[in-house]
Formats: C-alpha cells, sequence, structure tokens
C-alpha cells in the first residue's frame, strides 16, 4: 500500500503540486548512487480516486528523454515494488545519469 505517511518515511519530500498536473498532492525522490543523481521518482496524489500515480523521467544516452507513468496499481501494490519496477526500467533501457559526481555522464 501506498500512502503520504510510507512516502515520507521512504526519503519523500512534498513539493507544491507542478502547474500541469490535476493532482491534489505531489512527492519526490532523488534516487542516487554512488556514482551521483540517476533520476527523479515522482508520486501525485488524487483525492478525487483516492489513488497514486507514478512518474519517472530517465534521460536515455542518446541524449532524449522519457517518461514513464506506472498508474492502475491496486493498494496491494508497494512502494518497494514500483521503486524496484523504475530502477529495472533505467537499467535496461541504456539510461545515463541525470548528474554525475564528476560531471561525465
Amino acid at each position: 500500500m501506498i500512502n503520504e505517511e510510507i512516502l515520507l518515511k521512504n526519503g519523500y519530500k512534498e513539493y507544491k503540486v507542478p502547474a500541469y498536473s490535476f493532482a491534489n498532492k505531489f512527492f519526490q525522490k532523488k534516487v542516487v548512487d554512488d556514482k551521483g543523481i540517476k533520476y527523479f521518482i515522482d508520486f501525485f496524489y488524487y483525492d478525487k480516486t483516492d489513488s497514486y500515480e507514478c512518474r519517472v523521467q530517465f534521460e536515455l544516452k542518446t541524449f532524449y528523454y522519457m517518461n514513464i507513468t506506472l498508474f492502475g496499481f491496486d493498494f496491494d501494490t508497494t512502494l518497494e515494488e514500483l521503486e524496484l519496477r523504475a530502477d529495472n526500467l533505467w537499467k535496461t533501457q541504456d539510461c545515463r545519469y541525470y548528474e554525475t559526481e564528476d560531471m561525465d555522464g
């Protein structure tokens, strides 16, 4: 299950909802490892449907971006499952680091 408390406990920060979204709440986490920033993972909460939507944007090594939206998951879906799915997508889609320590990408 995903909810505000779980997101905040797991390193997500709440921000103002972006102008392009109809969500009621917005949470974001920076995903990093020892090389740098891999990507950001976003959760949008919609109170009308009491549901969350997960979005990630990856920078591909060919220097363009890919947006992925994960939605329609049920209440049994865990945050860990969605984070693992996002990380597996990042690894398998030949993505670059958003920012590295040495800025080489």
